[in-house]
């Protein structure tokens, strides 16, 4: 037998074809499907063993969810701790920088120097002013010759 390329054989449907009205219909033959051993109420053995799979499958489904949400909960109690302890230490560096704040002030220095230490504000004798060396040239060979023989 001989296939064509529209997908019919060619031979069999060749006494079919009538040349005033064209190919006449060909009755489509149903294959038999093999029959399946039922029960008296009408549900097979594979049914039963389907459907106590498609159970455990569900059970092990939720019983691996409900193990998945306890483990995300005990990590979302972890999360809340760190949280909660990092807001306390935010809040004690915030505590501790006012004090560093209050405890570096020009006024409590002036105070602590005054009162702990006995320092007091120079008076205009005491007062040392100090000149200014004037700076060295950028010729390092021309200085050098200048100072030579300052020294003795």
């Amino acid at each position: 037998m001989q296939t064509v390329s529209t997908g019919y054989k060619f031979r069999e449907r060749e006494k079919e074809f009538d040349f005033r009205h064209g190919l006449s219909p060909v009755s489509a033959k149903p294959e038999a499907k093999p029959a399946r051993a039922k029960s008296k109420d009408g549900v097979s053995a594979w049914d039963r063993g389907g459907m106590l799979a498609l159970l455990l499958f569900a059970g092990l489904v939720g019983i691996g969810w409900i193990i998945a949400s306890a483990w995300m909960t005990s990590i979302q109690y972890e999360i809340n701790q760190i949280t909660a302890a990092v807001e306390e230490t935010h809040t004690e560096i915030e505590k501790l920088t006012v004090k560093i704040e209050k405890g570096t002030g020009i006024n409590v220095i002036e105070m602590r120097a005054i009162h702990e230490l006995g320092m007091i504000y120079p008076t205009a004798e005491q007062v040392v002013y100090i000149e200014e060396e004037p700076p060295p040239m950028n010729d390092f060979a021309q200085y050098i010759k200048e100072n030579a023989y300052r020294l003795w």
